[in-house]
């Protein structure tokens, strides 16, 4: 185990590279208000609120 102060080696790093993949995150083209939109409107909690009103 390493100690906290050192980072990988590049042997490590391809090691883990190779066993991990690598680190991409996949952005959705879609609009991020439009999304929170529907699955707010999913939320039970909402609709009841919206029923107490």
């Amino acid at each position: 185990m390493l100690e906290s102060n050192q980072g990988l080696t590049c042997q490590e790093y391809l090691k883990r590279q190779k066993q991990y993949s690598l680190n991409n995150i996949i952005e959705s083209g879609a609009n991020p208000w439009i999304e929170l939109t529907k699955n707010t409107s999913k939320d039970p909690m909402i609709w009841f609120l919206i029923e107490v009103c």
